[in-house]
């Protein structure tokens, strides 16, 4: 078969472009530092760096999540302190009000009732709690204020409390089949049966208020109040602990979590990046060779025509 001069410029061409792509891919590694683009830089590679890459951005999300999991379980852990204390403050009203020594006088007790009544609204408002603007104890219904005051008594003060919330507390995804819970459904919380906060303090204050009791009768039913008070701390205490526990668990899985993400990186960049040393060396070989295409191909072409083909392909 004879090989036409025409032919024979073809493929010297051709060979030039083709050697020419291969020396622009080197070139564009090197100067970007990033070995594999796109799949047809190394198939092989390009799939496990997809791979890696969604790991890492799972981690990333999950890392999200732990973040806005810790700063919900702070805000309420704090919040439960608060009403921990308040509920100390209501068993001392109760003790002082259990005492013949003060609580000789109705106006006493009003004085005490009326303190309490300070404790209810504050106790109110914590378990109405909305830090970032979403209720800590509405469960999944975080835009709900979740407690409201249902019945009040003769006097306007607030007898029972209703729960508005949802019964399923909200969670966040914090790992491959892990969950935390973060914002509780209130009446778990705070009206548990035989542990109900609001029905403690308002027994209690109703109690200091009752002007029909005689002094052995009320320090009775102020003993009764300060045993409902101390289911009521033991109820908000046992959900302050198992938020701590959380808080513990999830510092840990961050620790973890930053750890996976570094090895990740690590092993991103091994399969992204360039090798400047192996690069370099193949950069010099296709320049090489690539010169001696044209030294080879000048002796096909005339002289202006492959100068227009080296500038067209540089």
């Amino acid at each position: 078969m004879r090989v036409t001069s025409f032919s024979q410029t073809t493929n010297a061409i051709a060979y030039i472009e083709q050697q020419s792509a291969t020396l622009a891919q080197v070139q564009n590694q090197v100067s970007t530092g990033i070995r594999v683009n796109q799949p047809s830089d190394d198939p092989v590679a390009f799939a496990q760096i997809s791979q890696v890459k969604a790991t890492s951005a799972r981690l990333t999300t999950y890392t999200q999540n732990i973040s806005t999991a810790t700063s919900t379980l702070n805000n309420s852990v704090s919040t439960l302190t608060n009403v921990n204390n308040l509920l100390v403050q209501a068993q001392q009203l109760a003790q002082e009000g259990a005492d013949a020594s003060t609580n000789s006088t109705q106006t006493n007790r009003a004085a005490l009732a009326t303190q309490v009544n300070s404790l209810i609204n504050q106790a109110l408002s914590d378990a109405n709690s909305q830090p970032d603007g979403r209720s800590l104890y509405a469960g999944t219904a975080t835009g709900t204020v979740p407690f409201t005051v249902a019945t009040t008594n003769a006097n306007g003060e607030p007898e029972t409390i209703a729960y508005n919330g949802t019964a399923q507390s909200a969670s966040v995804i914090t790992g491959e089949n892990q969950t935390v819970n973060t914002r509780y459904a209130g009446n778990t919380v705070f009206q548990q049966s035989g542990a109900d906060v609001f029905q403690a303090l308002v027994g209690l204050r109703d109690n200091l208020e009752n002007t029909s009791l005689s002094s052995n009768q009320l320090s009775a039913a102020l003993n009764q109040s300060i045993t409902q008070l101390t289911a009521a701390r033991g109820a908000i205490n046992d959900v302050t602990g198992k938020q701590s526990a959380d808080l513990s668990t999830l510092q840990t899985l961050t620790n973890t979590i930053s750890t996976t993400q570094t090895a990740t990186q690590d092993q991103l960049s091994t399969l992204q990046s360039t090798d400047y040393a192996s690069a370099v060396v193949q950069l010099q070989a296709q320049q090489t060779q690539l010169q001696a295409i044209y030294a080879s191909t000048a002796q096909l072409l005339q002289p202006g025509f492959l100068s227009f083909i080296q500038t067209a392909t540089a």
